[in-house]
């Protein structure tokens, strides 16, 4: 058998019925399965009682979110999570078996799909740079929280800026009519 490329990631976003998740990515075991949760507060945790079935080229989990099909607002990753280790132990002198070296392939095939999905998804620095992902990843939650602190403030002026135009127009109304008046 061949092994197509396949993402080794299947994202779902609950919708408070779907209680079935298909993915279409080859693993020998349902412990080469990782399903992760993600809630509304953006907070990711390994989801637990989850049961899959598999077959040739992927499969089905079945979860129940505190007993019930997962809630709009959350989302569920399964993901491939390969062992990184070679177990074949091809002994000279004997028999050569095809199918046990593209078993074997097919593993290592998948284990390199399972990196290069989790690659696509990472902070990737040139090779020059002296900064970390870490690093990085802080600098662009730092320049969040700032922008954010930021907005909140223009958002506090604009408001300010309203009441006090409001204020002039109706101190300017209240100058015309005291002029209206003295004439």
């Amino acid at each position: 058998m061949t092994m197509p490329y396949s993402p080794g990631r299947a994202l779902f976003e609950g919708n408070g019925t779907a209680t079935d998740f298909p993915f279409s990515f080859k693993v020998w075991g349902t412990d080469q399965l990782s399903v992760t949760l993600t809630g509304p507060d953006g907070t990711s945790r390994p989801a637990s009682g989850w049961k899959a079935r598999l077959n040739d080229d992927g499969g089905s989990v079945t979860y129940l979110h505190d007993g019930a099909p997962l809630p709009e607002g959350w989302k569920l990753a399964i993901t491939r999570n390969m062992p990184f280790e070679q177990q074949i132990d091809l002994v000279s002198g004997t028999r050569f078996d095809a199918e046990v070296i593209e078993t074997g392939l097919d593993r290592a095939t998948a284990e390199r799909q399972q990196l290069l999905e989790q690659l696509q998804r990472a902070v990737i620095l040139p090779p020059t740079s002296d900064e970390t992902p870490e690093d990085m990843a802080l600098e662009l939650l730092r320049a969040r929280d700032e922008a954010a602190k930021s907005a909140g403030t223009a958002q506090s002026s604009a408001q300010t800026a309203i009441t006090s135009a409001s204020r002039a127009a109706a101190s300017e109304q209240a100058a015309a009519g005291h002029e209206q008046a003295a004439r």
